[in-house]
């Protein structure tokens, strides 16, 4: 472990690097082009008494040490908010704040450089639920904890406690803060309302009643298929992590770093899983992502799907939907060991090589834009909610779904659970190593024994290098 204040070594990077390359490219593409009309034109931020007395306090702390600052985030609708909000910022401290946007690969390019070793020059920068483990373990982030327990540095109007503690969790790790919110995301069942209503059907509580469902609608004139689900490259597990945990099963143990794999009630969650996809599943769903997933729904192809709550708005949106007030939105279908989904998204982080003036500048204009008294703002620039209140004031027919199933997750000991697991500072060898085994497991016309004891053996060594972090 690295000595405080330290940079980490040129492994250390690559571990930071691979792990951020791939939650960049795999989860960001699904908010830049799925999430809905995006942002709205860029106007004056009128900013509430409260706030901008506490942007004059930090010019008259810190604007003779710092006249600049560098933030690095990658192409989305939170970062697209905050760049209509930071001239603000600008304006009452006087100090400039350079934005760092990059898309996909240009971000995969900068995380090479800090592979090979170099200081990014970033004083604050988005992290996510896979990378924020990583990173910490590695005391490459600042814990923030020093600051949200400040009273100078973080007002009590800021309302930390506003954000849905299911976001706030995953920004932690082994009980410290490192990362502030900015965009969540958690699975939550989709249905054709206007077929069940036709049909006298209700959504399903449980994985059974969704089998059920999915047989009831299998052949139908109003759809294609019955449930629109996702599987290339890694993200049949997307839906398998689901069904695994719900059923009382695990991949490993997140506390004892055990492999799961051929326990009998994970074996049950796959089975569900596998039944969902070959039997009720699109046509050549061995190709498809997120995008043709959503797609298809949109399209009124599906009659139900389980996915990300990132893709609500897109089916709300006339100009990508056909299905427009004719959906309905609950929460993802239990088993029983309980509710197995956990919240995913991106937030704001400070690395650890930051000087203090300028973490504290930094904490500053992340404190303004992620506030309670800013929230109208930022989401009327097109932000994603990650405040209960938010959620609560939202005038959109998913809202209360995504709220409930937070909180159910926050509540289910199988969700924390599942949290724990999916927030390891291995994740991306564990998601890849997952998704290489279980697709064949899943579609595949064959004894699923052997093929789950590949994938057992092929988990123990990602395990083992876990275990040497911790």
């Amino acid at each position: 472990m690295n000595k405080k204040g330290q940079l980490p070594s040129k492994n250390v990077y690559i571990a930071i690097g691979v792990v951020v390359i791939i939650a960049v490219v795999i989860g960001v593409g699904s908010y830049i082009m799925f999430t809905g009309e995006g942002p709205a034109a860029k106007q004056e931020v009128q900013l509430p008494t409260k706030v901008k007395s506490y942007l004059e306090e930090t010019k008259n702390k810190y604007g003779d040490k710092v006249s600049e600052i560098t933030v690095a985030y990658t192409s989305h609708p939170s970062s697209r908010a905050f760049d209509n909000m930071i001239p603000a910022f600008e304006k009452v401290t006087g100090i400039e704040v350079n934005t760092v946007m990059y898309s996909e690969m240009g971000y995969y390019n900068k995380i090479k450089l800090l592979a090979a070793g170099k200081a990014a020059p970033f004083d604050a920068l988005y992290t996510c639920i896979e990378t924020v483990p990583v990173t910490a373990a590695y005391e490459y982030l600042t814990p923030i904890d020093q600051y949200l327990n400040n009273e100078e540095l973080t007002p009590d109007w800021y309302g930390y406690q506003d954000i849905v503690k299911a976001y706030r969790d995953y920004g932690k790790w082994q009980g410290t803060t490192y990362a502030i919110p900015v965009a969540g995301e958690a699975a939550i069942f989709y249905y054709r309302k206007d077929l069940f209503d036709q049909y006298n059907k209700e959504p399903p509580a449980t994985f059974e009643e969704l089998l059920d469902l999915c047989e009831f609608f299998k052949g139908k004139d109003e759809v294609d298929y019955p449930l629109a689900l996702r599987m290339l490259p890694w993200q049949g597990t997307y839906l398998s992590e689901i069904a695994v945990h719900a059923y009382g099963g695990a991949f490993f143990d997140p506390e004892t770093l055990e492999v799961m794999v051929t326990n009998e009630d994970t074996k049950k969650g796959i089975r569900v899983a596998k039944q969902l996809y070959t039997e009720y599943g699109p046509p050549g769903v061995a190709n498809y992502t997120f995008s043709e997933t959503w797609s298809d729904f949109r399209m009124g192809r599906a009659a139900m799907m389980i996915d990300a709550s990132a893709a609500a708005p897109g089916i709300e949106n006339p100009k990508k939907s056909k299905v427009v007030g004719k959906v309905g939105y609950t929460a993802t279908p239990k088993g029983p060991a309980g509710q197995g989904v956990h919240p995913l998204g991106w937030s704001w982080s400070i690395p650890s090589y930051v000087s203090s003036d300028r973490a504290k500048v930094s904490w500053a204009l992340i404190t303004y834009l992620t506030s309670k008294p800013m929230q109208e703002t930022y989401l009327e620039s097109g932000g994603i909610v990650c405040r209960k209140s938010g959620l609560e004031q939202m005038d959109a027919p998913y809202a209360d779904t995504i709220l409930q199933q937070l909180k159910e997750s926050a509540q289910s000991e199988v969700a924390q659970m599942s949290l724990r697991e999916y927030a390891t500072a291995k994740q991306s060898e564990i998601s890849s190593t997952l998704g290489s085994y279980l697709g064949g497991i899943i579609l595949q016309d064959k004894p699923m024994g052997s093929q789950l004891q590949k994938l057992s053996d092929a988990l123990k060594p990602v395990l083992e290098k876990l275990r040497e972090i911790r």
